[in-house]
């Protein structure tokens, strides 16, 4: 499994693949509303950036509310970028998935860390995308040391990225969302997330797309804590 142009240090070497996708090249990020990148002439991500789908009924949004389509668009433009990291922020009230995207080197858009924040996240069920076959192969604990690990047969955990492929999807007319929406009095959305090493399903209000600065840091381990 190849993915030319991510992270040439992080590139997953396993020798299990969880799934049989492959790549001939970089895929870039259509905007939405746009024809792709290649007649656009301009860099994509400022366009994400401004994304923030607001709940009806709360705080104000300087764009108005959002397009159930909208919503839809802004998981479709990191499909198959490379998952870093998820996790309920340290504040415990939101997910966040950082998602670290590409494009086609000849666009000269530069790469990113996007910070998809899901607020008001009420549920979220994690479990491995893998089979138990590949599993089974993959219990050496070698295979979390990034030195040793890609020499070994078995899924590399020390790649520390994940393609966002199958991708994520937005379930609709949600009953688990309709009935967090009914007991809370806001409206709620399901996302299910399909990536190669875990899948995700998170159930929230909003959410809002940042890009990261290098450095930044999701916990740090402090004397008080």
């Amino acid at each position: 499994m190849g993915h030319p142009g991510i992270m040439p240090d992080l590139l997953p070497r396993q020798k299990v693949p969880p799934c049989s996708h492959t790549h001939s090249q970089a895929r870039p990020l259509t905007l939405p509303g746009s024809g792709g990148l290649a007649d656009q002439g301009r860099p994509a991500w400022p366009a994400v950036l401004g994304f923030f789908y607001s709940r009806a009924g709360g705080t104000p949004d300087t764009t108005g509310r959002v397009e159930i389509a909208e919503l839809r668009r802004a998981l479709d433009d990191v499909f198959d970028q490379a998952v870093v990291y998820h996790a309920y922020t340290n504040y415990m009230r939101d997910y966040e998935v950082i998602v670290y995207v590409t494009a086609d080197p000849r666009t000269g858009i530069q790469p990113a860390y996007l910070r998809y924040l899901f607020k008001y996240c009420v549920q979220v069920e994690a479990s491995t995308a893998l089979s138990p076959d590949t599993w089974r192969k993959s219990l050496d604990e070698r295979l979390t040391d990034p030195e040793i690990g890609p020499d070994l047969d078995g899924y590399v955990w020390a790649v520390r990225w994940q393609p966002l492929y199958p991708g994520a999807q937005l379930i609709v007319e949600s009953r688990r969302a309709q009935e967090w929406a009914e007991q809370v009095g806001i409206d709620f959305h399901e996302v299910r997330i399909q990536m190669n090493g875990h899948n995700l399903n998170l159930i929230f209000s909003e959410l809002e797309v940042s890009q990261l600065a290098l450095g930044y840091a999701p916990y740090l381990v402090a004397e008080d804590r």
